[in-house]
């Protein structure tokens, strides 16, 4: 009988043991992930802050105008599929 409360009290000592490490390990990976996360959201900004993002120039209201002809002009003739032939050369297409 005193075997079996000797043999028991150290299965749950052991249990315990692998139970209180494990708990210690989820908290600490745990606050090294929060650690983690702050240091990319810091690296982040850091980054951002640093970018050029300042110097570039207004577009000027020629280039807006170009701009607007070529959309104009996109719109009115869409791009057009041109068949291949066996050899994937492509083929000759008569204007409709």
């Amino acid at each position: 009988m005193e075997t079996l409360i000797i043999a028991g009290a150290c299965i749950i000592t052991v249990f315990l043991g692998f139970w209180l490490h494990l708990r210690w390990s989820i908290q600490f990976i745990s606050e090294q992930f929060q650690l983690l996360d702050s240091k990319i959201a810091e690296a982040l900004t850091k980054t951002i802050e640093n970018l050029p993002i300042g110097d570039i120039e207004p577009v000027n209201p020629v280039q807006m105008m170009i701009m607007q002809l070529i959309q104009d002009n996109m719109a009115k003739n869409p791009a057009k599929v041109i068949p291949k032939d066996e050899k994937g050369l492509f083929t000759a297409v008569e204007p409709e």
